[in-house]
């Protein structure tokens, strides 16, 4: 099938996507899915130890983030988007530190705080000199060994049900802690089905189990989720890309797929239409990707839930991508950050 190469904007381009941006704050998003805690730990390299041959870190200061469905979540309200955020975290530390760190335009009253469970945290270790940007050394990840219980179980897909009443877009975040399950969403597809006249896009990040989930709207892979995914290596191949994107749609039997490829930019794939090839926005030397993926599919769903069309979010979820590896850390991307890179790859486009 056909492909083109997108790079810079054209006015009319602009016009729509910017309408798509004024108009975030009048739809609301639900993110269901593993909610994690992002730990950083900040330090100034002091020495190496005489006990072993590793440095020691005079400790600075510690930071805890909404991670996986949360920074999505996060996302979706940083955009300006209305949110609610359904998940499961433990009645300890993290999970309380973590709930209290979403910001107040995130609906919270859809968390369930599990009694006597441990909040998946992951905490990254961070030195650098005082006068030097702190680089990641390590990383401990914490998840609980006992799985989800029955009643838990039960009692946050209610929690789910009910989040989703009256939204324009749902987004599903599967980290693989066993919480979501493809019968879940089966059962919110039908539920929003059911709700509304006119059909909900429901997107899904799934990092371990995306062939599981069939006949949903879009999906978000990276492009070493697609290779793990279906044995391939994709690299610098654009027959093998091509394949494995329409493979992807066939096997998922979604509507758009579309793979992140860092620095080679993303590609946007529908059925019955023209592959399309996004350019990375900005400057390929990235800074941090951690979330990256989570504002790439928060940007898609709530572009989506505000009526633009695939290529429309995939543009946008590019920009957002592009603006997001620039920063460190778990981070967001602001409708104001949104628009002025609209405006200004528009003016780049009006110099060639």
């Amino acid at each position: 099938m056909p492909s083109s190469s997108l790079r810079h904007l054209t006015s009319q381009d602009a016009t729509r996507l910017l309408g798509l941006i004024d108009r975030f704050d009048r739809h609301t998003v639900a993110v269901v899915g593993d909610l994690l805690a992002d730990e950083f730990i900040y330090g100034r390299v002091a020495r190496v130890s005489r006990e072993a041959p590793v440095l020691i870190l005079e400790y600075d200061k510690s930071q805890v983030v909404p991670g996986g469905a949360g920074n999505a979540a996060n996302n979706v309200a940083a955009l300006g988007g209305a949110t609610r955020a359904a998940g499961v975290v433990g009645d300890d530390e993290s999970g309380t530190k973590l709930v209290e760190a979403l910001p107040e335009n995130v609906d919270r009253r859809f968390i369930l705080r599990a009694r006597g469970g441990h909040t998946p945290t992951k905490t990254r270790i961070l030195a650098g000199g005082i006068h030097s940007a702190k680089q990641q050394v390590v990383r401990i990840d914490r998840h609980p060994r006992a799985r989800v219980d029955d009643q838990t179980r039960a009692a946050f897909q209610r929690k789910a049900l009910s989040a989703i009443k009256g939204c324009d877009g749902i987004l599903v975040s599967d980290y693989g802690a066993g919480l979501i399950t493809p019968a879940l969403v089966a059962e919110i597809k039908r539920t929003a089905a059911a709700r509304r006249q006119t059909p909900v896009p429901i997107l899904v990040d799934s990092r371990y189990d995306l062939h599981r989930y069939r006949g949903l709207t879009a999906c978000t892979p990276n492009e070493s989720e697609v290779e793990s995914l279906l044995g391939v290596h994709i690299d610098d191949n654009a027959r093998v890309l091509e394949k494995s994107g329409r493979a992807l749609l066939a096997r998922t039997g979604m509507d758009i797929v579309l793979v992140t490829r860092g620095s080679r930019g993303m590609a946007l794939f529908e059925r019955d239409r023209p592959t399309h090839h996004l350019a990375i926005f900005g400057s390929d030397e990235i800074a941090d990707v951690t979330g990256a993926g989570d504002t790439v599919i928060a940007t898609m769903t709530l572009a989506l839930a505000a009526g633009g069309t695939a290529l429309e979010a995939a543009r946008l979820a590019n920009y957002a991508g592009g603006l997001v590896v620039m920063k460190r850390g778990t981070a967001t991307v602001s409708g104001a950050e949104l628009r002025q890179a609209v405006l200004s790859d528009v003016r780049e486009g009006g110099r060639r």
